[in-house]
């Protein structure tokens, strides 16, 4: 029996909370990184932006003078210049597997409120989606968005492809559950949980499982440091289909955190490639003068998560 034709996915992704794209020093810096990492696929979150005119200046302007980026953007805009927005980017190194053909990248769902975009490409029956998520940080606002009739149910059964494969990053403002949480919190979890079992119940329906809590099921680790410092949690979080599937193994899963520095925005990184990769200097975005081009290497930021992962198909 004949192989099945390999999906087109990403060999590298990466998302990013860049808690506000409106300075333009700090978006500079942010496409130098974006362009000179070795991610394929970037998700954004918090990205505050207007129009759609807005954001194809600032890819024009890039990296700065003689460095536009090249690659594809889809953004999603909340018509709030101070909060939300979500975004898609795929690197223009990427652009002959994926934004050629007729299975050419394109927005299936994008959120009024810039909560959550959709970009699903590929021939008809090896579709791929990628889905970038902001939920709310407001506890009481935060159950509704991951319910069956919730904004993140809405972009993850959205599409051509209904067996699509997904792939669903960004900044969920709850925990899995209390294993997540660092330091003394409330019983039961507090502000944290609530979400939670909404969220868990929304993967578990669309076949998706938490990445890093797949390969650490009794690991602490924590992705954000409270406003107080006093407490950490695991905020940040990639969701594939299970390790079992011929989709994605995943063979490299951790996190890390500095509480002390907690400016530079949230990022969650999966490396779907055999090389390991460093992390994006994100505490240095809010302090252009101080930043450092791309080296490949670990640079310390506020927070992080990461996981390298490596394509398998089955026949």
């Amino acid at each position: 029996m004949a192989a099945h034709p390999t999906p087109p996915l990403p060999s590298s992704v990466i998302s990013i909370n860049v808690n506000g794209l409106r300075d333009a020093r700090k978006r500079q810096h942010l496409f130098a990184c974006l362009l000179d990492g070795p991610w394929q696929l970037i998700l954004l979150q918090e990205t505050h932006t207007a129009n759609d005119e807005e954001v194809q200046q600032w890819m024009q302007e890039g990296a700065g003078p003689g460095r536009p980026w090249q690659g594809l953007g889809f953004w999603g805009h909340s018509g709030n210049q101070r909060s939300r927005g979500v975004a898609v980017l795929i690197h223009h190194r990427s652009r002959d597997s994926l934004g050629k053909g007729p299975g050419t990248p394109s927005v299936q769902y994008s959120a009024t409120d810039g909560r959550a975009i959709r970009v699903e490409w590929g021939p008809v029956g090896q579709r791929v989606a990628a889905i970038s998520a902001y939920a709310p940080s407001l506890p009481a606002e935060r159950p509704a968005y991951f319910q069956q009739n919730g904004t993140l149910a809405a972009a993850l059964q959205a599409g051509i492809g209904a067996t699509a494969q997904l792939l669903v990053g960004g900044d969920f403002n709850c925990v899995m559950d209390q294993r997540d949480i660092i330091g003394p919190h409330t019983q039961g979890g507090g502000s944290r949980m609530v979400g939670s079992q909404e969220l868990q119940d929304l993967m578990a329906a669309h076949g998706l499982i938490d990445a890093w809590r797949a390969i650490h099921p009794f690991t602490q680790e924590a992705t954000h440091a409270a406003t107080t410092n006093t407490s950490h949690a695991r905020l940040d979080m990639l969701f594939m289909p299970p390790l079992q599937t011929p989709v994605m193994h995943v063979l490299t899963c951790y996190s890390c955190q500095q509480p002390s520095s907690n400016k530079g925005g949230s990022t969650t990184v999966a490396i779907t490639s055999s090389s390991r990769w460093g992390t994006m200097p994100l505490s240095l975005l809010n302090s252009p003068t101080q930043a450092t081009p791309w080296r490949g290497r670990e640079f310390g930021i506020s927070h992080w998560h990461y996981c390298r992962t490596q394509p398998s198909w089955g026949n």
